[in-house]
């Protein structure tokens, strides 16, 4: 926050004969960790890691179900604070450049709404010889009868996004408030599920294990005890993949609860913007799709959508 990136953080550390827990030497990449670890401020992510049918420990990189809990501890730090080197570490990361390319604020962002295309960023010239910023549908661009989406003026697009915001400030309320009040309540739903599922493989575990002690003690026939430990196998395993389908859509539902518990943070203490901001739009926004040129629909991270008209 005073400035500084995550190597000089690093040498400094080592200068000052500082010890990581754990290395020789800090390095950035340990910095980096540390910056962006949930922990700090009270939450905890389940699962980062797993173990496999082997026993062999793996970074978990979506091959089993996570569980994001907020709240889950004491904080060490704000978490005004971490947010807010999650803003700088985001702005920095934009600054940099992707194969020749420089990735900017909306690289990626704007959808056409007819062909599903990404918009390109050009730069236009006007009559006057002077120059503004455009964004444009590469297919159009390339076959005007495949796609008839014109291009869009990026000042018509950050503009409407603004007015979105100023309207989420004066209806914050009404509009966040009330979904994070509807979405506290599904999740006492979600976890009944949970319990009911989870009970069910219990009993289906307890099932195949009699079954195995009978066959051991030779009170049924093989083929009989084939037969229903397939079939009790399979059931298992659907109950397992229901778990594991439950604990996703919840897990969905935690990110959409945190996302919508930052945006509602970041109104409260706002009063209406008179300009445009690139870190607001890279903090909450997803995507946007563009209906036409005067009509934007703004998809944010936390799950909801609103509609804006350009004001040209």
């Amino acid at each position: 926050m005073a400035g500084k990136g995550t190597y000089r953080i690093a040498n400094k550390l080592n200068s000052q004969k500082v010890t990581p827990p754990r290395k020789e030497v800090w390095r950035d990449s340990t910095i980096l960790y540390i910056l962006t670890n949930e922990r700090y401020v009270g939450d905890f992510l389940y699962q980062k890691t797993y173990t496999d049918s082997e026993f062999q420990r793996h970074v978990n990189d979506s091959d089993v179900g996570m569980l994001y809990i907020p709240d889950n501890h004491e904080t060490i730090i704000s978490r005004e604070d971490f947010e807010r080197v999650k803003d700088l570490l985001s702005n920095r990361s934009e600054t940099k450049v992707s194969r020749g390319n420089t990735v900017y604020p909306l690289t990626k962002k704007i959808i056409c709404g007819h062909c599903g295309s990404n918009y390109k960023r050009r730069i236009h010239y006007s009559t006057n010889q002077s120059t503004y910023i455009a964004w444009c549908c590469p297919t159009h661009i390339n076959n005007k009868e495949q796609c008839p989406m014109k291009f869009i003026k990026e000042t018509d697009v950050q503009t409407a996004f603004m007015t979105m915001v100023n309207k989420l400030i004066f209806a914050r309320q009404e509009l966040i408030e009330e979904t994070i009040g509807a979405l506290s309540e599904t999740s006492f739903v979600t976890q009944n599920r949970l319990n009911l599922v989870e009970e069910k493989i219990m009993d289906c575990q307890n099932n195949i294990q009699t079954l195995t002690e009978l066959n051991s003690s030779g009170l049924i026939d093989f083929e009989f005890y084939h037969q229903h430990l397939n079939r009790m196998e399979q059931e298992k395993k659907n109950l397992l993949n229901e778990k594991r389908t439950v604990l996703e859509e919840d897990e969905n539902k935690l990110i959409r609860f945190q996302e919508l518990k930052k945006l509602n943070r970041f109104l409260k203490r706002r009063k209406p913007f008179n300009e445009y901001k690139d870190n607001i739009l890279s903090e909450f926004l997803e995507t946007i799709k563009v209906e036409n040129r005067e009509t934007f629909h703004f998809y944010l991270k936390c799950g909801l959508r609103f509609t804006e008209r350009s004001s040209q």
